[in-house]
């Protein structure tokens, strides 16, 4: 040991114990609580606690119970008559988009269903109290799509939902037992976000070409005013002499901005941002700031926090964003999920306290703790 005076520790001892515990120290990391495999999800909601999975096949959702530690454990199964599309929990609230096939409608659980007065159709709403012990339906509503491939997204906002399909964005009235659809307020859309009396439309997806965000005004009699737009070009980016357009394919909204996910098919490869948008003049939203990534397929917002998730590099990859203060928004931790537990991908991510729910159509229910 290489001791001064006293028995102290001198400068090249000292310089190297400090090195030591920085290098121990690090920048924080990301823990796996726990996983659930066995229920590769088609879609989920959060709430209360509980994970609601609905798998790739017909006529099943489970109910995932998260411990406080985080470990997942499946706590129940509900029969559906169908294929679960979508769904959004809120409170002790749970809507479901289904799906109804031929099969689907002959099983014995679509004459359970029937006789609980289930309207089935191309495709239904099925609102469910599951506050209490034992979870059930409350009422339903088909959507008038005619034929459809099924729904993309459920939004539930106080006593109104928003239900994203092929054909369109529908707005339902959930304040009572049984939700009722009331209009189509955009003929299409890739996904919604909703903040108080205005809702943003993101009307382009990678599968349906280049297209712009929808700033709307809906009342609640389904009456709707749109307020401002943003178009593809100004969401692009300039690539030989040309402005590229760029296709919207999520969006969410907090604290008088919203944040989109973009990407631009470049000549050389696709490029991906989070595209912050201020919308505090809904008659003029303004791009306030961009941050490229190589992933942006979903985005959710909870408080000051932005969570954007999605694949770059075959990896599955998370990023955390401080939206607390004006400019762009500060990155405080990227995860490589890869790192933690084999998914390539992540379908959706849900926040629940210190812990991060994830779902992955090829693994299952996976839970993350961040110390962000």
């Amino acid at each position: 040991m290489d001791a001064g005076r006293g028995g102290r520790l001198g400068r090249g001892t000292r310089l190297a114990v400090a090195l030591a515990a920085l290098a121990a120290c690090g920048p924080p990391r990301a823990e796996l609580a726990g996983e659930l495999d066995g229920l590769p999800p088609r879609s989920t909601a959060f709430a209360n606690g509980t994970a609601w999975v609905a798998g790739a096949e017909s006529g099943m959702l489970h109910a995932v119970r998260i411990a406080g530690d985080g470990r997942p454990r499946e706590a129940g199964r509900i029969p559906v008559p169908g294929r679960v599309d979508a769904m959004a929990a809120a409170g002790g609230r749970l809507l479901l988009a289904i799906t109804a096939d031929s099969a689907a409608l002959m099983a014995p659980t679509a004459r359970e269903w029937l006789a609980r007065g289930w309207l089935p159709g191309a495709l239904s709403l099925v609102l469910l109290d599951v506050a209490g012990p034992r979870p059930r339906v409350t009422g339903t509503a088909a959507v008038p799509v005619g034929a459809s491939t099924g729904a993309r997204q459920v939004v539930l906002d106080g006593a109104r939902a928003f239900v994203v399909t092929d054909r369109g964005v529908w707005l339902a009235d959930v304040s009572g037992p049984a939700p009722r659809v009331l209009a189509r307020i955009a003929p299409r859309g890739a996904a919604v976000a909703a903040a108080g009396r205005h809702v943003y439309v993101a009307e382009g997806a990678a599968d349906a070409g280049p297209g712009g965000v929808a700033v709307l005004e809906v009342a609640a009699d389904g009456a709707v005013r749109e307020l401002g737009r943003l178009d593809a070009r100004a969401l692009g980016e300039p690539e030989d002499g040309a402005v590229l357009a760029a296709a919207v394919s999520a969006v969410a909204a907090a604290g008088g901005r919203v944040y989109l996910g973009v990407r631009v098919d470049g000549r050389q490869r696709p490029r991906r941002a989070l595209v912050a948008v201020d919308v505090h003049d809904p008659a003029r939203p303004q791009v306030a700031a961009r941050v490229e990534l190589d992933y942006v397929d979903g985005i959710v917002a909870r408080g000051e926090r932005l969570y954007a998730y999605g694949s770059g590099n075959s990896r599955a990859l998370l990023g955390v964003f401080d939206v607390s203060r004006p400019g762009p928004p500060r990155e405080v931790g990227t995860y490589d999920v890869d790192e933690l537990t084999d998914i390539s991908a992540i379908g959706a991510l849900h926040v629940a306290g210190r812990h991060l729910v994830l779902h992955s159509a090829g693994r299952g229910i996976t839970v993350l703790r961040i110390p962000h």
